[in-house]
């Protein structure tokens, strides 16, 4: 597709185009009707980004010139039956999936697309050979490749405090690193998915800002992943589960805080984008540049103030799963997943149910049924103190509440009131609140533990 051939008829179409323009301009032509330049907006918002509002006006005429070209020039025809016939542009687009209006509107979209970014890079009517050049290079790179380069970033919530650790390099893929400057601008566009908690610390230790994100450089995700416009990633194509599994580590390092402060890291939302750019059939001119919900933030546990040296502690968890067998790495992340989901519960017996399923794959490796309760009840006492007596407390505590809480809620259903109503006269377990703190300290304790000592 991109020869030397397409490449002079790309750029005699452009400049054609450019002059018709120019020429409505010069006669102050009148835009069409709203409509023609809904898709011009939808792109605009999708992407986050918009045109300079010196080159609105040219812009909206561009429904105008495309039309006078396709009933008019030769060198449109030609170009058309070149894109549609393509090898690599029906790989993309299959024949079968676009259909005879696509055969239509593809060709002129895949012109606008590169038009409008030679606008919104110029800012002008006036040629620059340069300028396409380099649009057209880059397009050629990425359409030969397939695919997209992105990068993910994912705001945190609730790590805060003015001890400022360094960037932190998980793995090969993703680290932990200070937000840009330039990405304040995107959290400002999707601040309604951000809810910041409610009981926060506002002192001189903790700011209420976003300072720190997830952050993955580069994810190749190929064309045929993309919804139609090329700009957002089918949902089933997002790295969600790779997203989930790391903030299930960041929100179980956070256990070197005080065991009884109910921390809570946390991210609404992922933000993806990318430099790169290739000129596209649906007349998209922006490079992708998408926000994708996550879940509700919880909005009752205090933002955690890391303290020196916290940086070391979370590489030195999140290497322990990677480096561990398969078999128990699954189970660790699986246990970190119903953990850090138990954080975000608001009621009792929904976080009392994802703690105790945390416990039991974290504890149990081949267990099953009967003796549950004892099993984790002896594998956490053994490793929350050192001192027996301690270590008794702990040992008939948790066995006590698997026993009683447990299959209460798992067997018999029953809701948080009835819940309630029946350890009202119980002196160890007391209520459904008091028994998942007693739960989370467990967890917490046992899974230090285990990445401290093995």
């Amino acid at each position: 597709m991109f020869n030397n051939d397409f490449y002079a008829l790309v750029k005699t179409l452009i400049i054609e185009i450019l002059g018709l323009l120019s020429k409505c301009v010069s006669d102050h032509k009148k835009p069409p009707a709203e409509e023609a330049l809904i898709l011009f907006n939808l792109i605009e918002e999708d992407n986050f980004q918009s045109t300079p509002s010196e080159m609105r006006y040219p812009l909206s005429l561009v429904p105008i010139v495309s039309n006078y070209i396709i009933e008019n020039s030769s060198d449109y025809r030609k170009f058309s039956r070149i894109l549609l016939n393509d090898d690599l542009f029906n790989k993309f687009i299959p024949k079968k999936e676009r259909g005879p209006i696509g055969d239509f509107t593809f060709p002129m979209e895949f012109l606008v697309s590169i038009l409008w970014r030679y606008l919104n890079i110029t800012k002008s009517l006036d040629w620059n050979n340069q300028c396409f050049d380099e649009i057209f290079l880059q397009s050629k790179n990425v359409w030969e490749r397939g695919s997209y380069n992105i990068e993910f970033v994912v705001p945190l919530l609730g790590i805060s405090g003015t001890y400022y650790f360094p960037e932190v390099e998980l793995d090969a893929k993703w680290r932990i690193r200070s937000i840009k400057k330039e990405e304040y601008h995107l959290i400002e566009k999707i601040k309604g998915y951000l809810r910041l908690p409610a009981v926060m610390v506002y002192s001189a230790e903790a700011y209420p800002v976003i300072g720190y994100v997830l952050a993955c450089n580069k994810h190749e995700i190929e064309f045929d992943k993309f919804s139609a416009g090329w700009n957002i990633i089918k949902p089933e194509f997002l790295p969600l589960k790779e997203i989930r599994s790391i903030i299930s580590v960041l929100q179980a390092a956070t256990s070197v805080g005080e065991m009884n402060h109910w921390f809570s890291i946390d991210s609404p939302v992922v933000i993806y984008k990318t430099d790169e750019w290739a000129a596209n059939p649906f007349g998209n001119p922006f490079s992708p540049c998408f926000s994708w919900p996550l879940d509700t933030c919880p909005i009752d546990r205090e933002w955690f103030i890391p303290g020196k040296d916290w940086d070391k502690w979370l590489k030195k968890m999140y290497d322990f799963i990677n480096n561990a067998d398969p078999g128990r790495r699954e189970r660790y992340k699986n246990a970190l997943r119903w953990f850090a989901k138990s954080i975000s519960c608001k009621d009792a017996d929904e976080r009392l149910v994802d703690l105790f399923i945390a416990l039991n794959t974290l504890c149990c490796e081949e267990i099953r049924g009967r003796g549950i309760g004892i099993t984790i009840g002896e594998f956490c006492s053994k490793r929350l103190n050192n001192n027996t007596e301690q270590q008794r407390k702990w040992r008939k505590y948790i066995i006590k509440a698997y026993e009683k809480i447990r299959n209460a809620l798992i067997h018999e259903g029953l809701d948080i009131e009835v819940l309630n109503k029946m350890l009202v006269e119980d002196t160890e377990l007391e209520s459904a609140d008091l028994c998942a703190n007693m739960l989370e300290i467990a967890f917490r304790g046992t899974w230090n533990d285990i990445v401290l000592n093995g």
